[in-house]
């Protein structure tokens, strides 16, 4: 038997009592707290580890990075390194939760989850040796570079400095040359091409929208008449981009697809999909 303090009048009762003798309160039982398994103890010290390896880790590649590699160039010819993240710059001002310029920075700086930040931020890894035309972005953010995929076209992706380099890749002419006789496969790369034909999206019917077909075996159509694309011709050159990838498509299913187009020759421009369902449709 212990002795024990009541909890309203202060004096010692029996730890075996049901009430104070003396106020007669029923007594509060002691409350006995239970030392932490040996599992737990594990478990904080592996998470703590891992946040302190990350941390060096981090520190340790942009150290590497900056003292093994010189500045980037821009006056010089440019490249994807062994691999390149690019994402859209319309996910600067993405009002969403977790979009927006902290969710990009927490991207490029952290290994953790990366798959799935990419996902959500619409960003892809592109190969490495890609031939690629970049400028320095102007503050608030100068941290990254803008990068386009012909000399003419518009940015419409970014990425690090980490992720290019100056020089010339050995794969870059096989890789150019199969862009030029396909369409783009990337969000923000372009191809030239010629127009082949122009229609209306049904065939043979006016008025019931526009299409055009491309010499590389693109395609793009619209429920509504394009003025852009009625005024091209067959055998114009065009500028092809990537603009917008639908997201999660069944597998080989590339429909919904946008691509904006440049008439070289009307210096007009139309952005449409390259079919009249998106991927997983009818």
């Amino acid at each position: 038997m212990a002795l024990e303090k009541c909890s309203e009048c202060g004096k010692e009762i029996s730890s075996l009592a049901a009430a104070c003798p003396s106020c007669g309160a029923p007594r509060t039982p002691a409350v006995t707290k239970r030392p932490r398994s040996r599992w737990v103890w594990w478990l904080i010290a592996i998470i703590g580890v891992a946040v302190v390896i990350e941390l060096i880790g981090s520190a340790e590649n942009g150290t590497d990075t900056a003292a093994k590699r010189p500045p980037l160039d821009y006056s010089r010819p440019i490249f994807t390194d062994d691999y390149a993240l690019m994402c859209p710059i319309g996910a600067f001002y993405d009002l969403r939760a977790d979009h927006g310029p902290a969710a990009i920075a927490d991207l490029f700086m952290s290994v953790f989850g990366r798959e799935e930040k990419e996902k959500r931020l619409g960003c892809q890894e592109l190969r490495g040796g890609l031939r690629v035309y970049a400028r320095r972005m102007k503050a608030p953010y100068d941290p990254y570079v803008q990068v386009s995929f012909t000399p003419d076209s518009l940015a419409t992706v970014f990425t690090v400095e980490a992720y290019l380099k100056n020089g010339v890749s050995e794969v870059v002419g096989t890789q150019q040359g199969a862009a030029s006789s396909a369409m783009p496969d990337h969000i923000g790369q372009c191809v030239d091409t010629t127009i082949k034909s122009i229609g209306t999206r049904l065939d043979g019917v006016p008025g019931s929208g526009s299409s055009v077909s491309f010499s590389n075996g693109g395609f793009q159509v619209s429920y509504q008449r394009v003025s852009a694309v009625e005024k091209s011709k067959a055998g114009d050159k065009v500028n092809v981009c990537l603009v917008s990838i639908p997201k999660n498509c069944p597998a080989g299913d590339s429909r919904g697809r946008e691509y904006k187009a440049t008439n070289l020759r009307s210096a007009e421009s139309w952005t449409l999909p390259n079919s009249e369902h998106t991927c997983g449709g009818a």
